[in-house]
């Protein structure tokens, strides 16, 4: 019976060490925050999600491991990570606020999670004006919806027209329909 009590005693203990000294969430990471900066030190960025591109992302957020843990820094990487998913097709691509813990040391655990959504394609690729005979418009239907494809179609058709001696402002419209995953896009030449 004793042997009993003590169990139940150490149990307590170890539950009450373990809620007094646990992780700290965003719920109250700005107390957490207000600690030294020695005890702010990130220890790991984790992006969690399905099928990521991670180093990619990796490349364009600012927070890494040995870095000082800084709250505006998160949500510049949080907007650079949507950002960058949606050049590369992901244009529902949804990046939760920064999930921040500490241990028990002050060293902080950085956490994203992702959604990546669907890739986009394009649907419809239109030139109107005096390019719509132009050829060199490289955008097909099906193809990946990269905002850098579509921009570099843009300035090639501008360039051909130019060498032509048809030089003109093309402008690029680009209609997004989130349901069907689909872009269309139009160069529209003057």
């Amino acid at each position: 019976m004793r042997s009993i009590a003590v169990v139940i005693a150490v149990v307590i203990v170890a539950v009450w060490a373990m809620f007094r000294h646990g992780p700290v969430t965003t719920a109250n990471a700005e107390a957490a925050v207000n600690r030294p900066a020695k005890l702010q030190e990130v220890r790991s960025v984790a992006l969690d999600g399905h099928r990521l591109m991670a180093s990619q992302l990796r490349q364009v957020i600012e927070t890494r491991p040995g870095s000082q843990l800084d709250t505006d820094g998160l949500v510049r990487d949080r907007d650079a990570m949507e950002h960058a998913l949606a050049d590369l097709g992901y244009l529902a691509a949804k990046v939760a606020p920064a999930v921040v813990t500490f241990d028990a040391a002050g060293a902080a655990y950085v956490t994203f999670e992702i959604d990546q959504g669907p890739m986009f394609h394009l649907r419809n690729v239109k030139v109107t004006g005096i390019g719509k005979d132009a050829t060199v418009v490289t955008l097909v239907a099906g193809a990946d919806a990269i905002r850098s494809r579509i921009e570099r179609a843009r300035q090639e058709l501008a360039d051909a027209l130019a060498r032509r001696g048809k030089a003109s402002a093309v402008e690029l419209s680009v209609h997004t329909d989130v349901a069907a995953a689909a872009v269309d896009v139009v160069l529209a030449t003057r």
